[in-house]
């Protein structure tokens, strides 16, 4: 398949495109649109410092690599048909490096008052604040509780292409559902972001491969190369419930699919004095079926105050092929199975027109099966590698009608969402992460 590459100016030319054609006055792009175009964004910068170590970017030494810029534009097309599209630039650490993408852009057909359809790249409907997570002002936290909203996983549960039908039917005397169902592809920018690259390497490591031992060779993960990752299909679902109970609603959500992904890593010798492993590379591929990502969300809010908590469970089963390079070993079909699970309580309140304060409690399993750490420390890893627990604390000041000031300060124990690669002098258990950001917003 040929590949189309974009020189700086050509991408710009091409975005100044883009955007004539979806704000062009000319009356045959015009002809059938309401009368305004709605356009909202937002251009946000933040600053992060840890203690002991870096988490989502270099933050041991401070950094103000985190930001972003956001624009959106929708117009009311007919009655019942609504478009929009949203451009994103974003910097975190390694992530975004503020290139500009199609966050996304739909259409929605409202065909009844209880039943519509959505087409295009859609936000996930997971959990209750994933589909406005860039948005600082919908919320009193710079950090949504990252046991649920890890910020590596943005990549992989923020958007789809593909179609959902949704509806809120209103249900005499137990309140209004909204459901949504859904169906499409993941689009995979990078397979070789931190998202991919930090769990690709966990799930080898959990590999049984003995027989590496055998001839002389363990597996060298810095040298891991994902050459293709592809989510062929997803499919799920949303179910939300506002109670009768006024301010209180509760709310699932679910999806399957399945991945294909093809790479390449590095043998390492064990014996220093043997030769060396770079002429034998093994090609990878991995089949992965995600069997469930489900979460559990419930939220009271009463006048200034809202409280808050949520349920994240996940299981991967996966398969893997290898073949080792000049050995002539093939390696078909190594089982594994990673299962996450995370979990958070948050409260906020208003205080004044000017000040909101809020504080969260959250805890991360990257493997539930192993809560203690006992697997990781048998295969000679640091034990609290097996969890994360964050106790967060945040201020929010609203500082006129378009602009706003956070600080946040988090107490942590544990490193399991901390990439190693990250911490090549290794890992503290406890540690501290301190935040500041600025947010204006038209």
């Amino acid at each position: 398949m040929p590949v189309v590459t974009f020189r700086p100016w050509k991408r710009q030319t091409l975005l100044a495109w883009m955007l004539a054609v979806v704000l062009s006055p000319l009356p045959a792009v015009a002809q059938g649109l309401s009368d305004e175009i709605q356009v909202h964004g937002l251009v946000s910068q933040g600053y992060m410092r840890s203690t002991d170590n870096n988490y989502l970017a270099n933050t041991a030494d401070g950094t103000f690599e985190f930001n972003e810029a956001i624009v959106n534009f929708s117009t009311q097309v007919s009655e019942n048909l609504r478009v929009g599209l949203q451009l994103l630039s974003r910097d975190l650490g390694k992530e975004g490096n503020n290139s500009v993408t199609l966050d996304w852009a739909y259409g929605d057909y409202r065909w009844r008052k209880n039943l519509g359809l959505r087409f295009g790249k859609l936000k996930f409907q997971m959990g209750f604040y994933n589909k406005g997570r860039d948005v600082d002002m919908l919320r009193t936290s710079i950090l949504l509780p990252q046991a649920v909203y890890d910020e590596t996983t943005r990549e992989f549960l923020h958007s789809y292409n593909g179609f959902s039908l949704y509806g809120r039917p209103l249900v005499p005397k137990i309140g209004r559902l909204s459901y949504e169902l859904y169906v499409g592809t993941l689009p995979v920018r990078d397979p070789n972001s931190n998202f991919w690259q930090n769990n690709l390497r966990i799930v080898i490591n959990s590999l049984d491969l003995d027989i590496l031992q055998t001839i002389g060779y363990g597996l060298d993960l810095e040298s891991l190369m994902a050459e293709s990752l592809t989510v062929e299909h997803i499919f799920g679902g949303m179910l939300m419930w506002n109670t009768p109970l006024p301010g209180l609603r509760v709310a699932s959500n679910f999806f399957k699919g399945e991945l294909e992904g093809i790479g390449r890593v590095e043998l390492q010798p064990l014996d220093p004095n043997a030769a060396e492993g770079a002429d034998l590379i093994n090609a990878l591929q991995l089949d992965l079926k995600i069997d469930r990502v489900l979460t559990l969300s419930a939220e009271y809010s009463r006048g200034d105050l809202l409280l808050a908590g949520e349920l994240l469970s996940t299981r991967f089963d996966m398969a893997f092929d290898m073949t080792l390079g000049k050995t002539g070993i093939t390696l078909s079909d190594i089982p594994t199975t990673m299962e996450w699970q995370g979990h958070y309580a948050m409260a906020t309140y208003r205080l004044s027109d000017l000040l909101e304060v809020g504080s969260y409690y959250t805890k991360f399993y990257p493997n539930k099966n192993d809560k203690d750490g006992a697997k990781l420390a048998s295969q000679g890893e640091q034990k609290f590698r097996a969890w994360k627990e964050d106790i967060a604390l945040s201020t929010r000041f609203d500082m006129g009608e378009n602009w706003l000031l956070k600080l946040e300060a988090h107490r942590m124990d544990g490193a399991a969402q901390l990439m190693v690669h990250e911490n090549p002098d290794g890992l503290e258990r406890n540690w501290h992460l301190f935040l500041a950001k600025i947010s204006c917003h038209f």
